[in-house]
């Protein structure tokens, strides 16, 4: 997995630090993970992006701790909400390969989640970073297929499939 020199740097709010860690693997160090995903501002869940290669991405975060966290209910966050995080790790390694070719990934849509996993745990209480992994399993034109782990401090804390579906572009009238 490459990483750059500034993949452990401390991130700013969620989704402002550059894709410093992509440094050598071919997308633009200026990228943000917000550039990558379809998402803004306090939804925008991951901070920084530890390194990746062509089939994984690892990234890092505390937004589960954030008071804004807008997926909290009640001043708690459902470790079911964890799957939106694995999500958004796909997005960011779906963009992160669409940029090595100079181009950007369409939007997605997600279809399924499968084999999901869960640890009970009170997710607004965990101190420092959690680590969200996402594994490329398949990906064409139509859709991409991965797996996603999130762990605190080497404790899984949810595991599962994602399917995404590609949105396609209409075609252009002539």
């Amino acid at each position: 997995m490459s990483s750059g020199p500034d993949a452990t740097q401390a991130a700013g709010p969620a989704g402002t630090a550059t894709a410093a860690a992509t440094a050598g693997a071919g997308a633009p160090a200026e990228l943000t993970i917000a550039d990558l995903v379809p998402h803004a501002g306090s939804m925008c869940l991951l901070e920084r992006i530890v390194g990746w290669d062509d089939t994984h991405v690892q990234l890092a975060t505390q937004s589960h701790a954030r008071a804004d966290n807008p997926l909290r209910h009640a001043g708690r966050l459902s470790v079911v909400m964890l799957c939106e995080y694995g999500a958004q790790a796909t997005a960011v390694h779906g963009g992160l390969l669409a940029a090595c070719t100079g181009g950007r990934a369409p939007p997605g849509f997600l279809v399924s989640l499968r084999e999901v996993t869960l640890t009970d745990v009170a997710l607004e209480q965990l101190a420092g970073e959690i680590d969200v992994q996402a594994t490329r399993l398949h990906g064409d034109g139509s859709g991409w297929q991965y797996t996603f782990a999130v762990s605190h401090q080497g404790r899984l804390l949810a595991s599962g499939r994602t399917a995404i579906m590609l949105r396609r572009e209409p075609p252009r009238d002539s």
